[in-house]
């Protein structure tokens, strides 16, 4: 009995590793091209590892009970043995407790973290080009007005010669 509940407690472990591969391995943009918002890029990372943390911290919270009622289970685990080899490139996160959940809560933290530098970024390339289309318009503003103030000059003296020559 021991011996059958270990091999379900690591069949569950692998289910769970398959599962959060494939949660990890998703292109969330290009599933829900159609229906997500402008600028959904920033986030979705994290949300899908948040998804994935939860689908960890659920199968570890629901362990205890698929372990009480998987008396039964041998022939079924099996039967997913063998439809389901083990998958040795997705390797995190491990569904194994504390550290798995800390790794896929430090991913999280490190996701946010990702996003938010991203968009910094894009806001710093978005304020340098509106600073240099500033420079350009402020730039001809000056040559305007230095055209403005040369005819103006131009005009006055043009104004004033002939008030000048009236005195003298």
């Amino acid at each position: 009995m021991e011996g059958q509940a270990a091999k379900l407690r690591e069949l569950m472990e692998r289910l769970v590793r398959y599962a959060v591969g494939g949660i990890m391995c998703q292109d969330l943009g290009r599933l829900f091209a159609g229906a997500l918002p402008p600028g959904a890029g920033r986030w979705l990372p994290q949300a899908r590892t948040r998804m994935a943390a939860t689908f960890v911290e659920a199968a570890q919270r629901r362990q205890p009970k698929v372990l009480e009622l998987g008396c039964g289970a041998g022939p079924m685990a099996s039967s997913w043995e063998r439809r389901h080899p083990p998958v040795a490139a997705v390797a995190w996160p491990q569904a194994g407790g504390p550290s798995a959940l800390g790794e896929l809560r430090e991913r999280v933290r490190l996701d946010a973290r990702a996003a938010e530098l991203a968009a910094l970024r894009r806001h710093l390339r978005e304020q340098r080009t509106e600073n240099e289309r500033r420079r350009g318009a402020n730039a001809a503003a000056r040559a305007e007005l230095q055209a403005l103030r040369e005819r103006l000059q131009a005009s006055t003296a043009a104004l004033s010669l002939p008030i000048l020559r009236q005195e003298g």
